[in-house]
């Protein structure tokens, strides 16, 4: 038999993003959907960007699917990977925070980067943790991955 692995498994798309993984995040998608692309047009305007590729964005509950993948696909700018296999267990509202932080992190840090070359990896990261109001979430802060 034949599996899909989860970086090929579709669970939503739109114009903005398209999110694939594994399956038992079916409850997540549309809230991870409507908030990437509801921050997606403030980030642009913050940038002054008037557009950014679709973004395809893969979660990945193992590390060697997640390693597979960024190598694969490492120097594709509209791709975000990230992988949640140490917080896979967690309660599903936290779970939605922990992705939402990341996806919002890493898109963060590929406009910034679409925008400067040379830029300090302190700035960017810092800048990806305030705009995505990741320092302000009291229980992703307690996660301590």
């Amino acid at each position: 038999m034949n599996h899909k692995k989860e970086y090929e498994n579709l669970l939503i798309e739109n114009n903005d993003f398209s999110i694939y993984g594994d399956y038992s995040l079916q409850c997540l998608k549309e809230d991870l959907l409507t908030l990437l692309s509801n921050r997606k047009r403030s980030l642009l305007s913050f940038f002054h960007l008037s557009s950014y590729p679709k973004v395809r964005i893969n979660l990945c509950k193992n590390s060697e699917l997640y390693n597979e993948f960024r190598t694969r696909f490492e120097n594709e700018e509209a791709r975000i990977s990230i992988c949640y296999n140490r917080v896979e267990n967690m309660p599903q509202n936290q779970l939605f925070l922990f992705l939402r932080f990341s996806i919002l992190n890493a898109f963060i840090k590929k406009l910034y980067s679409s925008i400067l070359i040379d830029n300090p990896l302190w700035l960017e990261t810092g800048l990806a943790i305030n705009l995505s109001g990741e320092k302000l979430n009291r229980y992703f802060a307690k996660l301590k991955i």
